[in-house]
């Protein structure tokens, strides 16, 4: 819970001794105070320490996205998570959280009087690569019901009428 304070200490450790762990903490711990853009800086600080630290820096970034995301910021959580799975294609908790991270900033458009959903490019996806990995895995079934939530979404129109 002492957050600040182990900043403090990380930071100055990784100016005497650069690592990977030191970046991967420090990562974390600035998510944890509300500083994404240095958290994920610090995640990006990995690979110059050990080249081949890919899944490390994928773990960063994954691990940045869950603070945020229990913080109850999941659309700052997008961008870790989306580097997360790239870096890691094969994290199946890195795109059912991705797919969350997205379906939290759904928005809804105007058309002709009626309301229309706006699914962000890649929820789907996310969903769907989490199943093809583990299709009975322990987020199969949540993976599952977004998705067929967003079937029954395609199929019966969710669009009503404005109030005027």
């Amino acid at each position: 819970g002492q957050y600040q304070e182990a900043i403090n200490t990380l930071e100055q450790a990784s100016i005497l001794k650069p690592a990977v762990a030191t970046y991967m903490e420090l990562g974390t711990d600035l998510a944890q105070v509300g500083k994404t853009p240095e958290a994920t800086a610090a995640c990006d600080k990995i690979p110059t320490v050990d080249p081949t630290a890919k899944n490390t820096q994928a773990a960063c970034y994954k691990n940045v996205g869950i603070v945020l995301m229990n913080k109850g910021k999941e659309p700052a959580a997008v961008a870790p998570l989306q580097k997360a799975t790239l870096l890691n294609p094969k994290d199946v908790l890195a795109w059912k959280l991705l797919g969350d991270s997205l379906s939290s900033t759904i928005t809804s458009e105007s058309q002709d009087g009626k309301i229309a959903l706006v699914i962000p490019p890649g929820t789907l996806e996310a969903y769907q690569r989490c199943l093809e990995l583990e299709p009975n895995g322990p987020y199969a079934g949540e993976a599952k019901s977004a998705l067929d939530g967003f079937a029954q979404l395609a199929k019966s129109p969710t669009e009503r009428k404005e109030k005027n």
